[in-house]
């Protein structure tokens, strides 16, 4: 992954969780370079936070991870070339609620996302545009 991501999401990445400098070094020598990432935040993805990476027609779904007894990090890799993609929208005078769902032959994957209805959208919102355009 590309140096200024990787201090990027290392700065973001709770320290509880995983040490900054695993998470960098995960990172660098195990993920690809990557067009764009979005930190998906604690309580959307579970209890904890994970990192949803699109790399060329793959999504990486970065997250912390238990093996015998110590704290890592792991990665899925979906393949986006088999993948369906469903975007639900509702939006009042405030603000704009997306549902993503993609879909592909062994995984499922549910991204809310909420933005101002005036306002730039997410990093988040710019990943999962990218996983519709490049699916299927």
């Amino acid at each position: 992954m590309q140096d200024d991501h990787v201090e990027a999401i290392a700065a973001a990445w709770p320290a509880h969780s995983v040490a900054p400098e695993a998470v960098r070094a995960f990172l660098a020598h195990s993920v690809p370079d990557v067009d764009a990432w979005a930190l998906r935040p604690l309580g959307a993805a579970g209890r904890e936070p994970q990192i949803l990476a699109v790399a060329g027609r793959h999504l990486y779904r970065i997250e912390s991870a238990d093996e015998g007894g110590r704290r890592g990090l792991r990665f899925v890799r979906l393949p986006l070339a088999d993948a369906t993609v469903t975007l639900f929208e509702l939006s009042d005078a405030g603000s704009v609620l997306r549902r993503w769902t993609l879909r592909t032959s062994d995984e499922g994957l549910t991204v809310e996302i909420v933005q101002a209805a005036d306002g730039e959208p997410p990093a988040l919102e710019r990943v999962m545009r990218l996983v519709l355009e490049r699916s299927g």
